[in-house]
């Protein structure tokens, strides 16, 4: 039975794991001046603040700054109009803080082309756009805009959009997280993507269960808990917030509580770190309805809709970003004939008003409704990443576009602790991280709670050093910490990145179907330093379509060995069953000196993945493909399929063209001309049978041009 607070749709099935939920720090009220509540005595007789401090970014140089719709602010364009990337409207981008570059994914081809695949990296120092070609990618996808950024991590997650509507992308035999939507027309991409741009890799999370969503799923990255908080979807009618957490590879759906924006509609979400929120504008695409105003606290799972007066001219799909300097929400929209011209309104919480900012120069012609941006927080701007006349490339509101934001003179003590991390032994946890300059003592934080966002922390130290052993970390639960400096004048900086007495989840493991009863299970070491072994665990559930496997709930898992394997195979005899009826996953887990357990691993199934590096060369002897070998023992050999009509059937888009083949490599011969096709490979394994369709790669592409 739910509870009436939330439902909690991602516990896992193993009892181990209850045990070892994620476990964050909840935010206590505090007054705008992050005044703490109350205090506590530490070891040596001095006060030391017991609740949490407000979190904020880290200072910026600054200057006074006007107030909203003051004097203008002023655009700029900042790359080289020959790097712009060859795609048009309906994408999504993050900035990477680890890499310095913004991470653009999906949208359409030039001239309202099909969903594309393609990611796109820019250089705010150069100006320059490149595409790094990753060996493996999500299926092409238009209508995203719910991309978010994990500094914790490094990574950029990519919760989909919609696909297969606008030609050129095949449904079969098999696309990871694809799937039809209710009317059986469009294909929702529901499963997370995670995207390193550090390593140029993508890689599929696939968690035990998946988020039910449609195009244009709202969401923001909520810095205090290191979680992803995601809400509705475009004529979607689930009114509950879904959270993702990526260290452990977990969603949790929390189910409303009172009050809340409507659903259906197309929100812009941003993380609010001043107050610890995330806000929402809830759009309605051609609706006659006036857009609303709401802001959501994680951690008492409730709705408050804020006054909203003024705004955009009409109901579009906007931009909202958080100005962390001046701690203001900020709407990009475009107007009426959604060419522009583009809009900016800056909210002013005592008046509850949109201020309609003033901009040099008038941006117009910005080709679509989809105004997709991001804010740069090194740089204190935002990033408007729209296309003019259906292309990047062209036109007066093409190309990359940044307005730096005002900046006013704050002084906020000393800056965040960086490099924080834990390792664990047997009894005890010991915490280590980056001296702060200015900075005379260290506050350190823990908290436990079943999830991120439901502990409350609390001073367990203060100390100079930059390292604390704490001799009670709890065995087999996982504790939470963070470190707040603290300087000669008793100001209190911001809060470091939160570190847990928990693995990482590992890799997805690789699983070889060697025999009908008999399924071997490979997974590489973990990255963290104190894992002392492995669990791996096989769930077989109802059958479902193996096309685009849905898992709304965890299927019972099976726990394979007795106690955590210091080795990384396991060999499962296990009779595997009909494929149509029931679907075998297999997930790995990591388990440390401190007995605690990590989430579980992307699954994996008993057919092999999808091929990965495909790349096609034209020739004068005809398109030549090759593509990586796939990491599963067994595989018996290839087949390669060709797209050569946009327009065909979805499921007869790509024929058969060649295989099984042994080889990593074919000569298409008969593709000499100079028409644009698209290439996809399948692996066979030992008992026949067809795996996961690689990503499609393009010969001729004429849709970047």
């Amino acid at each position: 039975m739910r509870s009436k607070r939330y439902c909690l749709a991602v516990v896992a099935a193993v009892a181990g794991w209850l045990a070892a939920c994620a476990i964050g720090c909840a935010k206590p009220e505090t007054d705008r001046s992050g005044t703490p509540a109350d205090s506590v005595s530490n070891r040596d007789g001095g006060e030391i603040a017991s609740a949490e401090p407000r979190p904020r970014p880290p200072a910026a140089s600054t200057a006074n700054a006007p107030s909203p719709g003051g004097a203008a602010w002023h655009w700029r364009r900042l790359d080289v109009p020959a790097d712009r990337p060859g795609i048009s409207h309906e994408t999504a981008a993050t900035y990477d803080l680890a890499a310095d570059r913004i991470v653009l994914f999906g949208g359409h081809g030039v001239g309202g082309g099909s969903e594309r695949a393609d990611t796109w990296l820019f250089d705010p120092k150069t100006g320059a756009w490149t595409n790094p070609e990753p060996i493996n990618r999500p299926v092409g996808a238009c209508c995203v805009r719910e991309n978010v950024y994990d500094e914790s991590a490094g990574v950029t997650y990519y919760f989909g959009g919609h696909s297969h509507e606008h030609g050129w992308q095949w449904y079969g035999p098999r696309i990871r997280g694809c799937r039809l939507d209710q009317w059986g027309k469009y294909r929702m991409v529901d499963i997370p993507w995670i995207y390193d741009a550090a390593a140029n890799t993508w890689r599929c999370a696939k968690p035990l269960i998946s988020r039910p969503k449609k195009a244009y799923t709202g969401a923001a990255w909520h810095a205090a808990h290191q979680v992803a908080v995601t809400f509705a979807s475009e004529k979607f009618d689930d009114d509950a917030v879904w959270v993702y957490d990526g260290y452990t590879n977990t969603w949790t759906r929390l189910e409303r509580e009172g009050d809340g924006p409507p659903v259906g509609r197309i929100p812009a979400m941003a993380y609010d770190a001043t107050n610890n929120r995330v806000l929402a504008y809830a759009t309605d695409l051609g609706s006659k309805q006036s857009d609303q105003f709401w802001a959501y606290q994680l951690e008492t799972n409730r709705w408050t809709r804020l006054p909203s007066e003024g705004g955009p001219p009409r109901i579009l799909a906007q931009l909202l970003v958080w100005d962390p300097v001046n701690d203001w929400p900020i709407l990009y929209a475009t107007g009426p004939d959604r060419d522009g011209p583009l809009k900016v309104f800056v909210y002013q919480a005592s008046s509850g008003r949109w201020v309609d900012q003033p901009t040099e120069p008038v941006v117009t012609n910005m080709g679509k409704w989809h105004v997709n941006g991001v804010y740069d927080p090194v740089g204190h701007r935002t990033f408007i990443l729209n296309g003019t006349n259906k292309s990047l490339r062209s036109g007066p509101g093409g190309g990359t576009l940044a307005l730096p934001h005002p900046r006013r003179d704050a002084d906020r003590g000393p800056d965040r602790p960086g490099g924080v991390r834990v390792v664990t032994s047997t009894d005890q946890a010991e915490l280590t991280w980056q001296p702060v300059a200015g900075a005379t003592a260290y506050r350190v934080w823990r908290g436990t709670a079943p999830l991120p966002w439901q502990a409350t922390c609390e001073v367990i130290a203060q100390t100079a050093g930059t390292s604390y052993t704490d001799p009670a970390a709890p065995r087999g639960r996982v504790s939470f910490y963070y470190v707040t400096p603290v300087d000669a004048a008793g100001r209190t900086g911001p809060a470091s990145l939160k570190v847990r007495t928990q693995p990482r989840v590992p890799a997805e493991p690789v699983v070889s179907a060697l025999a009908r009863d008999r399924v071997q299970i490979a997974w590489a070491a973990s990255g963290e330093p104190d894992v002392v072994g492995y669990n791996v665990y096989r769930y077989a559930g109802p059958g479902r379509d193996r096309t685009a496997p849905r898992f709304e709930n965890a299927d019972t898992g099976v726990k394979l060995n007795a106690a955590p394997l210091a080795q990384r195979t396991l060999t499962d005899r296990f009779e595997l069953p009909d494929p149509t009826k029931v679907f075998v996953r297999y997930v790995v887990t990591a388990v440390n000196r401190l007995g605690v357990e990590s989430g579980p691993s992307a699954w994996a199934t008993i057919i092999p993945t999808e091929p990965t590096g495909v790349r096609v060369e034209p020739t004068p002897g005809g398109a030549a493909v090759t593509w990586r070998a796939n990491p599963q023992q067994g595989i018996a050999g290839y087949n390669v399929y060709r797209a050569d009509d946009r327009n065909a059937e979805i499921r007869e888009l790509a024929r058969k063209i060649a295989g099984p083949i042994a080889a990593t490599r074919y000569l298409d011969a008969a593709k000499t001309d100079a028409r644009p096709a698209k290439y996809y490979i399948t692996a066979i394994d030992a008992l026949g049978q067809e795996g996961y369709a690689s990503y499609g790669a393009w010969v001729n592409d004429a849709e970047t041009r």
